[in-house]
């Protein structure tokens, strides 16, 4: 029991740790892509979020 709730848990750290490091890359990437392009980071997002539901 102890083991499988150890095992458990470190999934989850991983799983947890990878959901960051792929939101703070997307968020750098937004940055880039707004100041590059001279506009504001949320009219970045909602460009995305437009094109992604087209």
């Amino acid at each position: 029991m102890k083991k499988e709730i150890f095992d458990i848990k470190e999934k989850k750290d991983l799983t947890v740790s990878v959901h960051y490091t792929i939101k703070s890359s997307l968020v750098k990437k937004v940055k880039e892509i707004a100041k590059e392009k001279n506009i504001s980071d949320s009219k970045v997002v909602n460009t995305i979020l437009e094109e992604f539901f087209k």
